[in-house]
This record gives structure tokens, sequence and C-alpha cells, in this order.
């Protein structure tokens, strides 16, 4: 299956003839691209895949696709968390259902602390099951499905974190006054309020008119939050939860209508605007195209207009984005190749940005970052170090190394206290290209 992604110093793509706004708390606002776009995509080949990219209203990048094989949706908020919300549809023999857009648009909101993004969709059975909801990193959502999990049945038990599970069980096996030390760093008055952070909180709500099926996750720090919510109107549905699996009936026939919203509190990056990413010249020479009439010339802006906003949704203060949604970070090799391929169309400002984002992660031998790992990702890996300090800590105790063993303690302690700490990768080496 051929899909269509958008990348730094690869192939961008996406739609164009759709105003995109400045959102506002509780606005109405269109994608900014949507593929594939019928006259300049061959829709075939997406084989059922759909794609929209929106922006939020921190004007984030927000992209939300269809999945069409596992029936999976994801929601991937290309924020400073890098996170997603996903879940999986089946019918009630178990296959993937078949989903569309119901509206066009989506509403972006904001509380104090938290921004949210509302869409809807519809699903052509009268009766699906909803799944394997995976709230967390973009990486985990990535690392899920390059493992055909989104591909297995729904009923399979609850897919679980690994490296966070060691972590939780790490902490449960030390003795109590050492264990309360750890768990007031996760901010978890017990083993029990930890253990509950490994998987999501789902909880249903109904009234008169609706039903609304919320899936929450605190980060296993107890940090943040992401949740999800799914809602139907109880007049035409009916709605079961059982665990982390729901169940939605419609009169035979019928097709399911729901609403997916999924609401944030990580830290926003900040956008560039276009003026400030292509210099005067391009932007002439895209104006001057804008002005075609006849209809190859008309294709060729619609073509030119969608690369640009592709390059618009990855670009930011703190980073040029690799790619969405797989990539939706720090790359030090792409941003560099990207940087030296775009200097003849960009502003001398841009060059700068991306100077100085390597600059800022420079290894203490002077090594260019690969990659970043960023909130729940950070989680992870920060999460195995802690395993092997621990490890480390019970050999030192069990030999009688009583100095050695209360190193590795503190040292477990301190990674715990910073376990959203942003790791960089030095392995590859990106500055010799």
């Amino acid at each position: 299956m051929i899909i269509r992604t958008l990348g730094l110093g690869f192939l961008l793509l996406g739609p164009s003839g759709l105003v995109a706004q400045a959102p506002r708390a509780g606005l109405q606002v269109l994608p900014v691209l949507d593929f594939p776009e019928a006259g300049l995509d061959d829709t075939a080949s997406y084989q059922g895949y759909q794609t929209r990219f929106y922006r939020d209203s921190k004007q984030n990048a927000v992209q939300v696709y269809l999945e069409p094989r596992g029936g999976r949706v994801v929601t991937l908020w290309a924020d400073a968390a890098n996170e997603s919300a996903g879940f999986t549809v089946r019918d009630a023999a178990g296959r993937a259902a078949r989903l569309n857009w119901e509206a066009v648009g989506a509403e972006v909101a904001e509380g104090t602390t938290s921004r949210s993004i509302e869409y809807r969709l519809t699903a052509d059975a009268s009766h699906i099951e909803v799944g394997g909801f995976l709230l967390g990193s973009m990486r985990l959502e990535r690392d899920y499905q390059y493992g055909k999990r989104h591909l297995q049945p729904l009923t399979l038990p609850p897919f679980r974190v690994t490296e966070e599970s060691l972590l939780v069980a790490d902490v449960a096996r030390l003795p109590a006054p050492e264990r309360n030390r750890h768990l007031a760093l996760l901010r978890a008055p017990d083993s029990e309020t930890l253990r509950s952070r490994l998987g999501p909180a789902v909880m249903l709500r109904c009234a008169v008119s609706s039903c609304t099926v919320r899936v929450d996750r605190a980060s296993l720090d107890g940090r943040n939050r992401l949740g999800l919510e799914l809602g139907v109107d109880s007049r035409r549905a009916k709605v079961q939860v059982s665990g982390e699996r729901i169940s939605i009936r419609t009169r035979p026939g019928a097709r399911i209508s729901f609403a997916v919203k999924v609401t944030t509190d990580a830290t926003p990056l900040t956008p560039l605007q276009r003026n400030e990413i292509f210099n005067p010249a391009f932007l002439a020479f895209l104006a001057q195209a804008a002005a075609a009439t006849d209809d190859p010339g008309k294709v060729r802006y619609r073509r030119m207009e969608r690369q640009v906003r592709a390059v618009e949704l990855l670009s930011s203060k703190e980073k040029l984005m690799a790619g969405l949604p797989n990539f939706a970070t720090y790359f030090g090799r792409d941003m560099m190749m990207t940087a030296l391929m775009m200097r003849p169309i960009w502003t001398a400002g841009m060059s700068e940005h991306v100077l100085a984002s390597v600059l800022r992660k420079l290894g203490p031998g002077g090594d260019v970052s690969h990659e970043e790992a960023l909130g729940g990702q950070a989680i992870r890996e920060n999460a195995v170090v802690y395993d092997s300090l621990i490890t480390g800590y019970r050999r030192a105790s069990r030999a009688g190394h009583r100095p050695k063993a209360d190193s590795l303690l503190q040292q477990a302690r301190s990674v715990l206290g910073e376990l959203q700490k942003t790791r960089e990768n030095y392995h590859m080496i990106d500055d010799e290209f």
C-alpha cells in the first residue's frame, strides 16, 4: 500500500484549495492538507488510506489518519511531546471497519493548560467494536504498527509498554521506605496508582441524548495527561464498555456516526510563518504561479501550494521535523541536508534555525544528535536506564558492596526525578554525510 507522508528533504505532498484558518478557542477549521486529492493524486493507489492535517489553537500541526487494513485511527500531535492517540475499529465479524470522514472541518479549542481537537467519523457497519487504545509517544504508535499489532484481534490482552512495566515492577520490589521515596518522585501515592498508569482508564458517561466514552492516560511520572473521547447520539446508538473495549450498536442496516476528541496538556511548539521560511523571490514566483488561468497552470500551482504548506507544517522555531506521521521530531541529518537543498528559496533565518537546533543538541564530544526522544519515548528509554541501575543495586547489595549499592540507588532516584528528560541519539554519524 502506498502511504503519502510529509517529509523534509524527501517528498512533500498534500492537497490544496482549502483555506487554512488561524484557530481560536472553539473554532471550526478546515484541513491544511487532505490526502488523497482527486485531480492531483492517484486515489486508487492509496487503497483506502486517508489522512488530513489541521492546525490546533497554537498553530501546531495535528495529523489524523485512517489506516484501512486494521481499521486504525490515529491522531498525531506534532508538538513538543511528539505524541499520538490511536484506536482500532472492527465490525461484528472482527474485520477492519470501513471508516470515512463525516465532515470536512474539525473543532479546535484550548483551556488554561490544555488544547483539543474534535472531528467526526462514520463506520459502514451497524455494530462496531473499538479497542487497541494507545495514548502516548508517537514512537510507541510507530512501533505498535511496525510489529503488526494493529492487525491483530481485539480479543488479545491490552497492550502495555514493556519498559514502563519493568520500572513499575522495580519500584514495587524495593524496601518500603525506599519505595516510598521513588513513588514520591513519580508523584504516585502508592504502587497501585503507579501501576494504573501503565494503561488507560476507560469511563462511560451517558445523558439523555449522548453517550461519551473517555479514555484517559497519565504519563508514568504523573506530569502529563492525554485524553481521547468517543461520542455518539444515545438516541441512535447503544454503547457498552467492557474493560478496554467498547461496543457500539445501532439499528440494522444503518451506519454508526461518532465524534473523536483528543485533548493534551503538552507544551506546544512555536510555528514559523510563510514569510519567515521562504524568501521574497520564491514567494513572488509562487504568486505568479497562482495567477495562471490555463488548466495545466492551475494544476501546477495547486501542487506547488501544497508543497509549501507541507514545509510550513514541519517548521517551527525549535526544530524542523523530519516527517509526518512517523518522524514528527528533530533529525539532525534530515535538517542539515534540507537546509542545504532549500537554500535558494529559503530565508537566511531558516539556516540559522537549523544550525541553532543542531548546536543546542551537540554531545559532550561535539557529536551531532541523530534523533531526540521526547515525552513518552524519553520515559521508555529512561525506564531502561532505571531498570539497569536497580538491577545493579540489587547485585551490589547481595554482594555486600554497600557504597556501590548506595551510589547506584542515588543514580536511579536521579533518573526518576527527570524521567521525561530528552535523550539524544549520538550513535548515528549525522555530521559526516
